[in-house]
């Protein structure tokens, strides 16, 4: 399968911290992917990366073919991608219904 998402060489911090240097990967079309990590190992720094939030200093963010770079926020989101957050819900069934919806209004080609 072709990559939905492919982050090449990405540099992005706050301020004049560098935290994450040199980070690739990629995510095919159709799959479930999950990133693990130790706190402030820069789970959140790429995802507000990817969204635009954090620019990366340098490096490539491209999703479905089209690159992100300079991009704002809300056209990030319109072309499909979404993050929701692991702040914790006020009931266990109101976490549920956020993670349906969430799922519910992923394009026809996936979230990941």
């Amino acid at each position: 399968m072709a990559d939905l998402l492919r982050i090449e060489n990405i540099y992005a911090g706050y301020d004049r911290a560098d935290v994450l240097l040199d980070v690739s990967l990629a995510v095919e079309a159709g799959s479930i992917t999950c990133m693990l990590g130790s706190n402030g190992s820069g789970k959140t720094t790429l995802i507000r990366a990817i969204l635009g939030l954090t620019p990366p200093r340098s490096g490539r963010i491209v999703f479905d073919g089209a690159d992100l770079a300079g991009r704002p926020t809300h056209e990030i989101v319109r072309r499909g991608i979404a993050a929701q957050g692991s702040s914790p819900a006020r009931s266990p069934a109101a976490s549920r219904r956020c993670s349906r919806s969430a799922a519910a209004s992923c394009p026809s080609r996936g979230c990941f």
